[in-house]
């Protein structure tokens, strides 16, 4: 499979499972999200069907998607806080806006590195599968002499 394919499968899985923490907005769903960088991970390694750019892919596809689906979630939320304020609610989401940051590569970096050990399962059990069919050729007529 194509790496850029598998690379937007893996991201758009750790995307919508970090979302998923606000939706379900409980410790499980944290933990149902960080699983979910662990299949992403290893959708990539296992599309890829190598160990190597399973590792790498992996890693950084389900970070990238991590971070920002984190950011999307808590942005909105700093917003919404901020907005309720009325006169240091500036001063307030610029603060909130900074933990946000932080708090969502902190879970970037969580989801990575489970993104790492999936892409590494996958890419193991990738190689092991049969190769795909390729088409045979029909036969042709021998040269003219």
């Amino acid at each position: 499979m194509k790496l850029g394919l598998a690379w937007l499968i893996g991201f758009v899985v750790a995307l919508l499972v970090a979302l998923m923490v606000f939706v379900v907005d409980t410790p499980l769903g944290a933990n149902l999200s960080l699983v979910g960088g662990l299949i992403g991970g290893f959708l990539v390694g296992f599309l890829v069907r190598d160990v190597r750019k399973g590792l790498v892919h992996g890693f950084v596809s389900t970070f990238v998607g991590g971070l920002l689906g984190m950011l999307l979630g808590l942005f909105v939320i700093v917003s919404v806080i901020s907005s309720a304020i009325p006169v240091f609610g500036g001063a307030i989401g610029g603060i909130l806006a900074i933990a946000a940051i932080i708090a969502a590569v902190g879970y970037g970096i969580a989801v990575g590195i489970l993104g790492l050990v999936g892409g590494a399962i996958g890419g193991i059990l990738g190689e092991r599968m049969a190769p795909a069919p390729t088409p045979v050729a029909p036969p042709t007529a021998p040269p003219p002499q």
